[in-house]
């Protein structure tokens, strides 16, 4: 028999056969020194200026590795290049997503994607994993066929209580405790076994985010568009595209582009665009001393004044008032 790169290597074997098994079920701060006044600390991991997860591509560490010589408190900050999962499977936790804040007590999985603001305020001794993926690994999981499938993840912050899931928490602990092992071991293929476990782990948080969710989900036919649709709003949200812009991007019609909105989330598709201006608006209000022109003209708004009367009909709130009112997460 012909031999492999995989021959002497019974953990791939293992993993392999997890991964088809699974898939039958599934239907830093730049090198310029930058005023941090004016910026959301933008890490490779915590605290550190250099993307050094992304040399690897997968990273996976206990929590009390980075958390425990911070006095259990992880400050807000963003990763440029970087998704991450943090697992905890005992203590408690403050857990900060954007202008989101939720307090997390046992077991539970929180999902952070590139560019969302987030921190953590531990209990001492809590224990569980953070699992992060640099963007090149991203980019070999939306090259398998069924992609599409793990997008939201991928793409949308989820807090999820996982202690009354005891089948997928037993999932979860499996697939850690092999990825966990991989990585510290000096194997041949080791990238390959952990990108399987990794789409295994995914795949899993996938359907506890479909049983938890809440409302009507868009048909299934208009899920590839709406994506793509999010997709196109991160990248020229600053530059005040019309809905018809969008749409015409997206080969639909605006009544299209609206329907499917309503859909997904009950609102349209001009007000899921505003929202993302005003969501980093609000970043930047909280995590910068930026003045509020700055944070205008930073946003595509010609006119601060303009920018203000659109902050307060979203929020009932002007931004000077949002930023005295909403402190700062520890």
């Amino acid at each position: 028999m012909r031999q492999t790169p995989y021959s002497n290597q019974p953990l791939t074997f293992q993993l392999l056969a997890l991964f088809e098994h699974e898939q039958a079920n599934w239907t830093g701060w730049s090198e310029e020194r930058i005023k941090s006044n004016h910026y959301i600390p933008n890490y490779g991991l915590y605290g550190e200026s250099r993307q050094s997860a992304a040399a690897v591509g997968i990273h996976i560490e206990e929590i009390e590795e980075r958390s425990r010589g911070q006095n259990w408190v992880i400050k807000p900050h963003r990763h440029g290049k970087l998704f991450q999962v943090l697992c905890i499977f005992d203590g408690e936790a403050t857990v900060k997503l954007d202008e989101n804040r939720y307090q997390i007590d046992g077991w539970s999985l929180v999902t952070i994607p590139i560019g969302v603001v987030h921190g953590f305020s531990f209990k001492p001794d809590s224990q569980g994993v953070v699992v992060t993926l640099s963007e090149e690994t991203l980019g070999s999981i939306n090259q398998l066929q069924d992609a599409e499938y793990l997008r939201p993840v991928l793409e949308n912050a989820a807090v999820l209580d996982m202690n009354a899931a005891a089948d997928q928490r037993e999932q979860l602990q499996k697939y850690l405790a092999l990825m966990r092992q991989e990585f510290t071991a000096a194997n041949d293929a080791k990238f390959i076994s952990l990108l399987l476990l990794v789409n295994l782990l995914l795949i899993t948080i996938k359907r506890q985010v479909d049983y938890q969710a809440m409302g009507t989900a868009a048909a299934p036919a208009h899920l590839k568009t709406f994506d793509a649709f999010r997709r196109l709003i991160e990248k020229h949200f600053r530059e005040h595209w019309q809905v018809a812009d969008y749409a015409t991007a997206l080969n639909v019609s605006t009544s299209t582009l609206n329907r499917m909105c309503h859909e997904r989330f009950g609102s349209s598709a001009k007000s899921i665009i505003v929202a993302r201006l005003i969501s980093e608006a609000k970043r930047r209000l909280v995590y910068t001393q930026q003045s509020l022109d700055q944070i205008a003209y930073y946003l595509g708004y010609k006119d601060p004044a303009y920018f203000s009367r659109v902050f307060k009909k979203m929020e009932n709130l002007s931004p000077g008032e949002y930023r005295r009112l909403i402190p700062l997460a520890p």
